[in-house]
C-alpha cells in the first residue's frame, strides 16, 4: 500500500518492525481489524486487493475478514524479523 503526503523516513526501523508485527498477529492472526488503522492511513491506496473488495483500509479490512472466514484456525508465530536498512556491498 501507498501512504500519500507522509515521508517513510520519519519513522524508526523498530516502529515499523513492531507495526508490521501488530498487522500480522493481531490483524491476521486473530481478525482484529482495528490493528489495521495504526498502520494503514484512511487515504492509502492498496492495489493488489482482490476484485469486488473496496480500495484502501475498507478492502484490507475486507480481505483479514474474508482470509480469517477462510482459514479460522490459522495462526501465526513470528521467529525472527528481518534486518532492514540502507547497507549495500560493492
Amino acid at each position: 500500500m501507498e501512504k500519500r503526503g507522509e515521508a517513510s523516513s520519519n519513522v524508526s526501523t523498530e516502529k515499523v518492525k513492531a507495526l508490521e508485527r501488530r498487522l500480522i498477529l493481531e490483524g491476521f492472526g486473530k481478525g482484529n481489524t482495528a490493528a489495521l488503522e495504526e498502520g494503514i492511513g484512511s487515504d492509502a491506496i492498496d492495489n493488489s486487493v482482490p476484485p469486488g473488495m473496496s480500495p484502501g483500509l475498507a478492502g484490507a479490512k475486507e480481505f483479514i475478514m474474508a482470509f480469517r472466514s477462510a482459514f479460522p484456525d490459522l495462526s501465526y508465530t513470528i521467529s525472527d524479523a528481518g534486518q532492514t536498512g540502507s547497507s549495500r556491498e560493492a
